[in-house]
């Protein structure tokens, strides 16, 4: 067994060489890697207490907190201890986090047995545990600042003694590190389950791609539920970077965003199309700003399909301020991250060449450890150019699963003759190879699409309208999109909803509406919230009697209708 293919061991490797180094940062408040450790140490001593006194077998760890500096101690503590970690966002609504913890729990049990589960919270969140609705599911909260608040007079005796039990020797590769609940075409959220080789795999991949460097300073932008936000921190921690923490709210106060990438000299930023535009919309108004990209190495995007004169405006403002950054296209997928990555020509933006700005920008080549390759429809590999196929990324160095979802896992992951032995995930996204045999992103072959940078199933939402009320007989959504940008052609994207609903009278459409967004608030995240309805008598058909999805007229954006709910209408 390789220990270092460990997470919490490439921690301790670190803080053998670079002990007094910065490794977590956020605004006054900073930890070096020794620190680090220590406290991470003392987190997963408590967790190990907590479960042992508490007799709780199940080894997925939650985490519930707001942006802090308690967020990656605890996710290294979990790893430490060989628990799972999974994170919940705390701008979920309570219906969301009851479904997440009542499913993944209930994957490694049965609902009849009782079960029981730690949390890991502060006081910003510690309350929001008990407004939890669980079957058969009790929840045990541990306040991690309290934890690391606390002090003994004999301390450095106490955890002396208590190391040994955090000297887990039957943890290896393959063992569990986290779980990212993504959207599901089955209409109910998918858990896909990493393990510490699986990331492991990942570091390297983007380390020998020289995407991140020991000396960078790496902002953790992400969200908490997103995928990104465990690459962020881990790809940081486990390579000896420092890591750049917001306060909470901080990647939504632009000014305050801009001010700690220059305090904080941050090199490296991953950005979602959105946060692309706020920035770079921001710093274009307010000129004096522009310096906040000043020490940039890396601007890296992904998650989206991009035109070349989208970034336009990017180009522009790092070109005139001579500064180096790289403009980075980064693909990759929750399952899978750190496939490919391309770097973006700034000046072949900046030339007016309507070739390269109406074209989406490359995905670029696989990082040095991934085989790629694409398949098309025949089930036949593709090797000319300008021919779209199916993205197939071999299985070493991917996610183990789906967690409790055997047979959504293995159509995922599957053998591919013609290519070679072992097996290789389907990713479903659909690409081509230009003639410099670059990958160049298409679509999907699905009706899943990417919306502020994540891969949400619309069966999902429509299941969930759906639940709403015993009125809906059927539902579509859409994705739909407002012009943002003339000129370069961006566009920021909403979701409008169908619902077919003929037993409401038109006089309480609206009231209606005002039923199933309230309801929609309560069991989705904000990335899955429409912003468009429609109650329909009648659905569009098509000849041979399916629904007619591109029948739909486009949904401009309503907003919340301001109405209450006229009590007297039974909605339910």
């Amino acid at each position: 067994m390789r220990t270092i293919d460990l997470l919490h061991v490439h921690l301790i490797e670190q803080v053998k060489v670079k002990a007094q180094k910065i490794s977590i940062d956020l605004d006054d408040q900073s930890l070096s890697y020794a620190e680090t450790y220590y406290y991470v140490q003392k987190i997963a001593l408590a967790l190990l207490k907590a479960r042992n006194d508490l007799a709780i077998d199940n080894v997925i760890i939650y985490q519930l907190m707001e942006r802090s500096i308690e967020i990656p101690l605890s996710m290294f503590a979990v790893f430490t201890i060989g628990g799972t970690y999974l994170a919940l966002s705390p701008d979920d609504p309570d219906g969301r986090l009851s479904a997440l913890i009542q499913e993944t729990t209930l994957q490694t049990t049965t609902k009849e047995v009782q079960s029981s589960a730690l949390v890991l919270v502060h006081g910003a969140t510690r309350d929001r545990i008990s407004f939890l609705s669980l079957a058969n599911i009790s929840l045990f909260p541990v306040d991690v600042a309290k934890e690391l608040a606390y002090k003994d007079v004999n301390l450095v005796e106490v955890i002396s003694d208590d190391l040994d039990h955090l000297s887990i020797t039957n943890l290896n590769k393959d063992t569990s590190s986290f779980i990212i609940c993504t959207s599901g075409s089955t209409g109910k959220f998918k858990a896909v389950e990493h393990t510490h080789g699986s990331e492991m795999h990942h570091v390297r991949a983007l380390v020998e791609g020289g995407i991140f460097i020991t000396s960078d300073n790496i902002l953790q932008l992400a969200s908490i539920k997103w995928a990104l936000h465990h690459f962020e921190v881990i790809n940081a921690i486990t390579t000896g970077a420092s890591l750049i923490l917001l306060r909470p709210g901080g990647q939504l106060d632009i000014n305050y965003l801009c001010k700690t990438m220059t305090d904080k000299q941050v090199s490296t930023l991953i950005a979602s199309a959105t946060m692309r535009r706020l920035l770079t919309d921001y710093i274009t108004i307010n000129e004096e700003k522009v310096t906040s990209m000043k020490y940039l190495r890396i601007f890296a995007m992904g998650g989206a399909r991009v035109l070349g004169r989208q970034l336009v405006a990017l180009a522009s403002l790092l070109e005139k301020n001579s500064y180096k950054a790289r403009i980075l296209n980064h693909y990759g997928l929750a399952e899978c991250c750190g496939l490919t990555a391309y770097n973006v020509d700034r000046n072949m933006l900046l030339s007016n060449n309507k070739t390269i700005l109406d074209n989406n920008v490359a995905l670029g080549q696989a990082l040095p450890g991934r085989q790629l390759v694409l398949i098309d429809d025949k089930g036949q590999v593709i090797t000319n150019e300008n021919v779209t196929g199916v993205i197939y990324v071999n299985d070493s160095g991917v996610f183990k699963g789906y967690r409790g979802q055997p047979d959504i896992t293995a159509k995922a992951k599957v053998t591919l003759l013609n290519v070679g032995p072992g097996l290789f995930m389907r990713t479903g996204d659909l690409a081509y190879y230009n003639d410099v045999g670059d990958l160049v992103y298409v679509g999907r072959d699905d009706f899943r699409v990417k919306i502020f940078g994540q891969l949400v199933a619309p069966e999902e939402i429509e299941q969930t309208v759906i639940r709403a009320s015993k009125h809906v007989e059927a539902c579509i959504v859409r994705i739909e999109s407002d012009c943002y940008d003339d000129r370069n052609r961006d566009y920021s994207e909403y979701w409008s909803c169908h619902i077919l609903a003929p037993t409401i009278s038109s006089a309480y459409h609206a009231h209606f509406i005002r039923h199933l967004e309230t309801y929609c608030r309560q069991n989705l995240s904000s990335s899955m919230l429409p912003a468009a309805w429609k109650i329909y008598d009648e659905f569009p058909y098509l000849s041979v009697g399916k629904i007619d999805r591109c029948g739909f007229p486009k949904l401009e954006r309503t907003g919340t209708v301001i109405l209450s709910v006229d009590k007297s209408i039974e909605f339910e």
